[in-house]
């Protein structure tokens, strides 16, 4: 078991979302969804470690997210969010360096991420002129250099177009069944996802429900009203 939530809540003067339990094993992708403002950044944040519980444990491999250093969680956890940070004069190349194994020189890490996220033509580019869709792609690659077992990813296909989120669905796919790496994403463009999750987890009311089988979108899409 990689994570585990032990009836957590979490929000910032009352809760958004009280009482998730949920576990998660290697090598699982967990689908997030949920109305806007129901909190689901919120608890990403707080699996992330920058967000703390209202109450109850999150647990990363029996260890409590919150007893994590910075450098140990960035050991762990890679993420990616829809925020776009001030990366004035970087390349992609310098992007994908930054991460904590494969700083220095191009190393096979990244050029199999830049393969796999097919940015290679962008390398050698300033982050600041590329577009969004670009950017997320940058940042998804960027995650993949961490070679972390976990993976946190807020509306990451928010800016890409239809034929680049069915490329990132291919992504997903081989990092969780060739790499192992667990994956936990939100996202409103879920439909595709459902063919490739292992649990999805969804926001409504103020609880959240997990389901394991049997992903009917129909029948999620009700659950979200």
């Amino acid at each position: 078991m990689i994570l585990e939530l032990k009836n957590i809540s979490v929000g910032y003067n009352e809760p958004l979302v009280s009482l998730v339990n949920a576990e998660v094993l290697e090598g699982e992708l967990v689908v997030l969804v949920g109305k806007n403002g129901v909190g689901k950044s919120t608890l990403l944040n707080a699996l992330k470690g920058i967000q703390e519980l209202k109450s109850g444990r999150a647990s990363l491999y029996g260890k409590a997210i919150g007893d994590y250093t910075v450098g140990e969680l960035s050991r762990n956890v890679a993420v990616v969010n829809t925020a776009r940070p001030l990366l004035n004069g970087w390349t992609v190349l310098n992007v994908l360096e930054s991460t904590d194994k494969s700083t220095g020189k191009e190393k096979s890490v990244i050029t199999e991420a830049l393969a796999l996220c097919q940015i290679e033509d962008l390398k050698r580019k300033e982050v600041d002129v590329l577009s969004d869709g670009e950017f997320q792609k940058v940042m998804i690659a960027r995650a993949i250099c961490q070679q972390t077992p976990l993976m946190i990813l807020d509306e990451p296909t928010s800016f890409l177009d239809v034929i680049y989120r069915e490329h990132v669905l291919q992504i997903f796919s081989e990092l969780k069944d060739t790499f192992g790496t667990t994956i936990v994403l939100s996202s409103h463009n879920f439909a595709p996802l459902l063919k490739i999750a292992s649990q999805v987890w969804v926001i409504s009311r103020g609880k959240m429900e997990v389901i394991q089988s049997d992903f009917d979108y129909d029948g999620i899409i009700k659950r979200l009203k």
